[in-house]
């Protein structure tokens, strides 16, 4: 049985036993099939690194409480929800940009199945049930973008794509990834106003060195200018 299981499974709890055993199995992070799906969770969560506008942070946000124990508490047969079509313009696109569309359906698809939450629950293991619950759906809507030809553009081997157990494995290392980055406050407001900054800084003294010492910087590695 898969590590990512969404069965009862035993899945290791510390994420560099999970990491260990998956780098074997697992395609490369940079490969097509990692590549889609981690474009098309960003897209579902609304989560977008290179915003030039203030990102949102929602997708960070922990469920409260009460929506916590009623979402843990529901049945799988929730998921058994029709998705609304995907519009067939959306079916087209010529890049690896994933439409907004896909994140409208899913909110809708979350809502009239009484899911009381649109991200995951970042502070609790990954085979909670709320965690395991809203993978399901992530993969859902996954699989009929999938299966709609909307992926076109990433070049995925069709064996790879197909898998189910490589769809889950690479959710859930993507999870892993994110849940880490959320636990060290590396997404918070606060942390991105300061990488900018820092970002900003860098880009000035590169600047000035070109301006001024033009000769000097062709002809000295740039390592060795930092």
């Amino acid at each position: 049985m898969p590590l990512g299981t969404l069965n009862n499974g035993s899945i290791p709890v510390a994420a560099a036993r999970v990491n260990e055993a998956y780098s074997a199995i697992l395609p490369n992070s940079n490969s097509s099939l990692p590549q889609c799906m981690s474009a098309f969770i960003r897209a579902l969560l609304d989560i977008e690194y290179d915003r030039k506008t203030t990102p949102s942070n929602s997708w960070i946000q922990p469920p409260s409480p009460h929506n916590f124990h009623v979402g843990s508490n529901l049945p799988d047969s929730i998921l058994n929800h029709q998705i609304d079509p995907i519009p067939p313009s959306s079916l087209l696109s010529s890049t690896q940009k994933i439409p907004t569309v896909y994140r409208i359906i899913f909110l809708e698809d979350l809502s009239n199945s009484t899911f009381p939450g649109s991200t995951f629950a970042w502070l609790h293991p990954w085979d909670s049930p709320w965690n395991q619950l809203f993978a399901k759906f992530i993969l859902k809507h996954w699989r009929n973008a999938h299966i709609a030809g909307a992926f076109s553009q990433f070049f995925m081997d069709p064996v790879q794509a197909g898998n189910t157990s490589l769809q889950l494995g690479v959710l859930h290392r993507w999870f892993m990834g994110r849940q880490k980055g959320v636990r060290s406050h590396q997404f918070s407001p606060q942390n991105k106003a300061k990488k900018s900054k820092s970002e900003t800084k860098s880009k000035i003294r590169h600047s000035v060195r070109f301006q001024y010492f033009p000769s000097y910087n062709a002809q000295i590695p740039l390592f060795q200018l930092m």
